[in-house]
């Protein structure tokens, strides 16, 4: 009987669990967009913000390569968008982690493309700000640019 009661009480656990972790990638941090496939596409963003070979499935191949020339100095194009994203990744593999964002303020330019206004916190206590273009492609809610 005991085992038959645990049993029950793991399987809540654990399918009760599964709901929480969809709804919290709904949910951004700070002000919401209004837009819940954005949200996701922000969250998974911010999530994986260390890594490019995982952020960059929620950006633009445009802005990808803005990135790379950002960091690297290379505004020659001459490399495939793999080779981008190995030098950049080597670059920025012993800079500060970023623990955390919070959406200041968001701005629907048009239906397809969102400004974020977003405040965010490094590993060392610092925050910066910064805004982000995102658009609505084919592909759904890419980042696009920031300034």
């Amino acid at each position: 009987m005991k085992l038959k009661l645990s049993f029950f009480i793991v399987l809540a656990i654990v399918l009760c669990s599964c709901g929480t972790n969809n709804k919290s990638l709904e949910e951004v941090q700070g002000q919401d967009t209004g837009i819940q496939e954005l949200n996701i596409v922000i969250n998974k963003y911010f999530k994986n913000f260390d890594d490019i070979n995982k952020w960059s499935e929620f950006a633009t191949e445009d802005f990808v390569k803005r990135a790379y020339s950002w960091c690297s100095g290379d505004i020659s194009e001459t490399k495939t968008i793999e080779e981008m994203k190995s030098v950049y990744f080597d670059i920025n593999k012993d800079t500060l982690d970023l623990i955390g964002y919070k959406i200041e303020e968001v701005d629907k330019e048009s239906e397809s493309n969102v400004i974020i206004f977003v405040t965010r916190e490094w590993e060392d206590g610092q925050t910066d700000q910064i805004s982000y273009s995102i658009l609505k492609t084919n592909e759904g809610w890419k980042f696009d640019n920031r300034f």
